[in-house]
């Protein structure tokens, strides 16, 4: 599919985004990634790493330097969880308070976040002070 993406739209960055299951593909992506196929970066929202609510268990591989958005209150996929994942490959996580695994109630915020990130990774828009260092 990336493949065919880029043939389309080849003067175009590619940001890959994935939410819950679709972060865990999108992480497994990153590994398979293809050098004729540059992905500017990865945005993982609600990141299953570890076990999760009904002890699934998820191998969650490393994607260093993709921007991780998370639920403070997220009951599927404990936040500490996700902040395990993370610091081992000095990834920073942006942690939207009161937000469950769904993000009910807080979507506008999550939207923000991604649309700016997205926006600066590929050059369109500078980086906000609300998530500059992340």
């Amino acid at each position: 599919m990336l493949k065919t993406m880029h043939r389309q739209h080849e003067n175009l960055p590619i940001v890959v985004v994935g939410f819950s299951f679709g972060a865990h593909l999108a992480a497994h992506l990153s590994c398979r990634q293809s050098q004729s196929v540059a992905i500017a970066d990865f945005l993982l929202c609600g990141l299953p790493a570890g076990n999760v609510m009904d002890q699934r268990h998820y191998e969650t591989p490393p994607v260093p330097g993709a921007y991780v958005v998370h639920g403070e209150a997220d009951e599927s996929v404990p936040l500490r969880q996700v902040l395990e994942w993370a610091a081992p490959q000095g990834n920073a996580v942006t942690v939207v308070p009161h937000a469950d695994h769904f993000f009910n109630g807080t979507l506008p915020t999550l939207t923000r976040l991604l649309v700016e990130r997205a926006l600066q990774k590929v050059g369109a828009f500078p980086m906000s002070p609300a998530i500059s260092g992340s």
